[in-house]
């Protein structure tokens, strides 16, 4: 039968959580105390007093409710009532005694209990949860131990499993890396040796002596003898190899010193040959090659008495003195085999050979060759000759103390060819370039005195700039022509004088100028006027049809016999800034009239024609001035002038207009001479005859 509501109810009064163990709900309680111990959940007296108070709450016929509990739940079940007669004896319980002396049905709340019921580790350490009332795992606990810190700390009786130790208590070599164990002692290492046999860079068996007696490189030296050293078994240093030393000495094919060189500096035979010079070389302190000795030969040349090919034969070939002579190339004849001496290969019987060697035994050394006279290697001086006599140096015939000879030639000897005379500037042969000087201190052409790179700066009759042509740009007469535009021609690029451009053969220009040389100007062309020439003939200063501003005009005539040029002329009214300059030529034929209006177009100046127009001045309705005036040498002098008033005779749309029998300058300039103009101006409000005869009689 299943008694779990009785026996959780009474395991909360021992303090255990029962339904944390499964055997409670889903198969019959054991009561063993192995088992209990196991769920770590009972306490094994509370369980025996569990077990009994249990039973009576089991009915013993299924219909009964004789020892049947009241239904009760987990909540009702939290906190036992407190004892009946319990005394408190501590407000919050601190005494550890087993003893409820707070009186809240919970002994020894936060006490240290055994967690899991076992005293092994860290499992005393347990703490009584004053909610639950179970003992709670110490902060140290792991189900499996994984922390290294001296501690048990899943509670099996073991400390720190799996952690490292020191292997038989030594903490040398590879002892320091044992393993604690599941019966906690200390594991061996893998590569524990108990008499180290291992030559793999680690101390085996815990000695402090790495791989001892094995091989090593003496000094960490990789050739030679060092390669044979091995580790002293009682200290670990790499012993010196039998054999070592630290200077190679020893001449026994072996490398003592340990630097790749085999008996560097031990004798041996070059070219293990025994004879000659080749007998007791050395070897080569870098590669241990019997090196060549200083006076070995292949070809034997030197005459040292040595045997220096190392053929058994001492100087074949060397010299003798030929013809008995020892001066020049006979000191060094060939000694024949039989014994007599052959004459040198240089030898000559009259010295032809330059080659700074007396060929021919006379004691003098090439005579006749060139040689630097004064020992200088310029100009002439590396043409000297070699004395026959005494072998000296003898001057060249072009030779010069002080240079004095144009020939293209260094006479003196002092590097610089022809100082002083004359040379192509610029290496221009043409006009004053050709009377360069050579300069003595750089040898450099130097531009002549009346060289010019701009020829127009000097009209001097020579060719400064050296281009061929004399004078070019300068000031010439045409066709030998000094009147008019002739006087101002220049020379060309050709050298000519070229024609100035408004030269005419026959004059027609009418430029003010005297264009074909003959000391007239403009004959045939209209002229400036004169006093009188040109007058005032009509004026409308006050327009009708249109504002003053667009409509004002006045009119002039040409009087004289002669056309006359309107170009230059000023027109102006009575005050300083009113001034009209005709600009062009304008001219106009006798008897001629010309119109000066505001505006040229008749559509906006009241319909009349307009020969010029002008915005310079307007003329006053109640009295002004037009004047005709000219420049002549900077001053202005009148040709005309017509000053009027309010009297004189022109009104609103009337203009003022010179009376036919007054046509004269002198005349023009009183009121009385003038009338009113009488004719319609087009189909407008204004009455005149502009750029026509006048209408008055």
């Amino acid at each position: 039968m299943r008694i779990r509501p009785c026996f959780e109810f009474f395991a909360k009064w021992c303090n255990t959580d029962a339904r944390s163990h499964p055997s409670f709900y889903n198969e019959p309680v054991m009561f063993d105390f192995r088992s209990a111990k196991k769920t770590r959940s009972l306490r094994p007296l509370c369980l025996l007093a569990a077990l009994t108070l249990s039973a009576a709450c089991v009915p013993t016929d299924p219909g009964s409710t004789v020892g049947k509990t009241a239904d009760m739940s987990m909540e009702d079940m939290t906190t036992p009532p407190a004892p009946q007669g319990c005394e408190v004896t501590e407000g919050d319980e601190t005494s550890c005694d087993g003893e409820d002396n707070d009186c809240d049905g919970v002994s020894d709340e936060g006490c240290t209990c055994d967690f899991a019921e076992t005293t092994q580790g860290v499992c005393p350490d347990g703490a009584i949860d004053p909610t639950s009332r179970v003992c709670s795992a110490p902060a140290e606990h792991e189900a499996e131990e994984s922390a290294c810190d001296g501690l048990d700390n899943d509670c099996d009786g073991v400390v720190d499993e799996g952690c490292a130790c020191d292997f038989n208590g030594s903490t040398v070599g590879l002892c320091s890396s044992g393993r604690i164990l599941d019966d906690g002692d200390c594991g061996r290492p893998n590569d524990y040796q108990g008499t180290e046999t291992a030559c793999d860079g680690l101390d085996n068996d815990c000695d402090g002596i790495i791989d001892g007696s094995c091989a090593c490189a003496f000094e960490g030296k990789m050739a030679g003898v060092c390669m044979s050293a091995s580790v002293d078994a009682s200290t670990g240093a790499c012993v010196a190899p039998s054999g070592y030393e630290a200077q190679e000495s020893a001449c026994d094919s072996v490398d003592n010193d340990c630097d790749g060189v085999v008996d560097e500096g031990c004798a041996c035979n070059y070219k293990d040959q025994t004879r000659g010079v080749c007998r007791g070389s050395v070897r080569g302190a870098s590669d241990g090659a019997c090196a060549a000795p200083a006076a070995y030969e292949a070809d034997e040349s030197t005459c040292d008495g040595e045997d220096n090919d190392c053929d058994g034969s001492t100087d074949e070939g060397c010299g003798c003195a030929f013809m008995g002579s020892t001066l020049g190339v006979c000191g060094a004849g060939l000694t024949q085999a039989g014994g007599g001496c052959n004459a040198p290969p240089s030898f000559e019987t009259m010295e032809t050979t330059c080659d700074g060697a007396d060929n021919d035994c006379d004691g003098v050394v090439d005579e006749g060759c060139a040689c630097e006279y004064m020992g200088s290697s310029a100009g002439v001086c590396t043409s000297g000759q070699v004395g026959v006599a005494d072998g000296a140096c003898i001057s060249p015939t072009t030779y010069q103390v002080a240079e004095s000879t144009c020939d293209g030639l260094d006479n003196d000897c002092d590097g610089i060819v022809d100082e002083g005379c004359a040379c192509d500037f610029n290496n221009v042969s043409v006009g004053a370039c050709a009377s360069g000087r050579i300069n003595a201190a750089s040898g450099s052409c130097d531009a002549p005195p009346t060289y010019q790179a701009n020829e127009s700066a000097s009209c001097d009759g020579a060719d400064n700039d050296c281009d061929g042509v004399v004078d070019e740009g300068c000031a010439c007469e045409f066709s030998g022509l000094r009147l008019g535009v002739c006087g101002t021609a220049t020379v060309d690029m050709g050298g000519q004088c070229a024609q100035p451009a408004a030269y005419e053969a026959s004059e027609s220009l009418c430029d003010m100028l005297d264009n074909d040389c003959d000391g007239v100007v403009d004959e045939g062309c209209p002229r400036a006027p004169v006093y009188g020439d040109v007058i005032i003939t009509e004026f409308l200063p006050d327009p009708k049809t249109v504002l003053d501003e667009n409509g004002e005009w006045f009119e002039i005539q040409n009087v004289s016999s002669d056309p006359i040029e309107l170009k230059g002329l000023v027109f102006s009214d009575n005050t300083p800034t009113g001034r009209l300059t005709v600009a062009g030529s304008h001219v106009l034929q006798p008897g001629d009239f010309f119109v000066f209006g505001r505006l040229a177009d008749p559509a906006l100046n009241g319909g009349i024609t307009v020969d010029y127009a002008q915005q310079e001045f307007l003329l006053n309705n109640n009295g002004d001035a037009i004047q005709i005036l000219r420049n002549m040498n900077g001053s202005l002098v009148p040709i005309d002038q017509v000053v009027y008033d309010a009297s004189w005779p022109d009104g609103v749309g009337k203009s003022a207009a010179l009376k036919n029998s007054e046509f004269d300058a002198n005349k023009n300039n009183v009121s009385s001479a003038w009338c009113q103009g009488s004719t319609p101006i087009g189909s407008g409000m204004d009455f005149g005859t502009p750029g026509a005869p006048n209408d008055c009689p």
